[in-house]
């Protein structure tokens, strides 16, 4: 090996530093044009979560209110009908409305031997009731 070939000159090596300062400031600006973007999409990506659980809330509100709506309506027409008034021409058929009392003791407190079937909204059971 020669020392010929070892030889680095002063302007190889200011050169070299120079290539590095600009590589490296080309990396700083690179790095900051990436953050910038990343933290932009994040940005409205959570903008764009936010409306959705904004517009959501919104609409789950109305449509408590239209529930609740509705639930009075039934109530009123339930109430006139079982007094024996029509609404609107249309008849209505009267629900009978037992307390649980009265229901435990026409199953036998909901033996075993009383139940029926399992469906899908629970267990079916027979009863009779006091009266016949």
């Amino acid at each position: 090996m020669s020392v010929g070939a070892l030889s680095v000159t002063s302007q190889e090596i200011t050169g070299h530093a120079q290539f590095l300062k600009n590589n490296n400031g080309y990396h700083r600006k690179r790095t900051i044009e990436v953050m910038t973007v990343c933290i932009s999409a994040i940005l409205v990506a959570l903008s764009f979560a936010c409306c959705l659980v904004t517009r959501k809330r919104r609409k789950d509100k109305e449509d408590q209110f239209t529930s609740l709506n509705t639930l009075r309506r039934n109530l009123a027409s339930y109430e006139n009908s079982s007094r024996g008034n029509e609404m609107d021409g249309s008849e209505y058929v009267d629900v009978f409305v037992f307390d649980l009392s009265t229901i435990i003791s026409s199953t036998d407190d909901f033996t075993d031997a009383n139940k029926l079937s399992e469906g899908g909204f629970g267990s079916v059971y027979k009863g009779q009731l006091n009266n016949g």
